[in-house]
């Protein structure tokens, strides 16, 4: 676990230290990487996806309890999965690093910066009669050259750390799959998956064999 508070405060430092940078250095200007498809363009996005479809401001309590229950939750999977196999580990270790950093840096984005300061920029061009809407300035525009996607390293730790965790459970069914012997390999297929959903999805076998 030691391990894991290390690397994940690293993570966390980074992604805090480079916000500090671009609040500092950059402010509201923005810096082109590659011109009209990646920039740097600071941009503190303080309603979700969820607020701006439901016109609802979901108070700051409510978010920090969530990030808090989500940081608490992962420790916990790490520990039971931990505690039911040794295999793995650099796997595991590295789920739980980079997605409690993207929770943390959540939790501190609401509380210190007062929403996500997101400044990695994608733009894209768009044809000059269609019109679209923007996250970065919520407004409705019409053709030209403007950013269709925003996020911050916070995204990237998340994101990361879901991939990890898809990997680790497809290489557990697969080991698990691999220890059947021929007659459970035939019953446990996609019948069978499909049958124990049908009898409600039971967690005692009583089927009859």
């Amino acid at each position: 676990m030691k391990k894991i508070l290390i690397f994940t405060g690293f993570l966390f430092a980074i992604d805090q230290g480079v916000k500090l940078l671009i609040s500092y250095f950059i402010g509201e200007n923005h810096i082109p990487i590659i011109p009209n498809f990646f920039h740097i363009h600071p941009y503190l996005n303080d309603i979700n996806q969820f607020e701006r479809t439901f016109n609802f401001k979901i108070p700051i309590i409510i978010m920090l309890v969530v990030c808090i229950v989500a940081v608490f939750f992962i420790i916990f999977f790490y520990r039971f999965f931990n505690f039911v196999t040794k295999k793995w580990r650099k796997l595991l270790t590295s789920f739980t690093s980079f997605t409690l950093a993207g929770m943390l840096c959540a939790c501190i984005d609401q509380i210190v910066w007062g929403g996500s300061l997101d400044y990695m920029c994608f733009y894209r061009n768009y044809p000059d009669d269609y019109e679209w809407f923007c996250k970065v300035c919520n407004e409705y525009h019409t053709g030209g050259t403007f950013h269709s996607y925003i996020f911050d390293l916070k995204d990237i730790y998340i994101d990361i750390g879901f991939i990890l965790i898809l990997i680790l459970i497809i290489i557990m069914l697969i080991e698990y799959y691999k220890n059947f012997s021929k007659e459970e390999r035939k019953k446990h297929t996609l019948k069978w998956l499909f049958k124990w959903i049908g009898r409600g999805c039971p967690t005692n076998n009583t089927e009859q064999e």
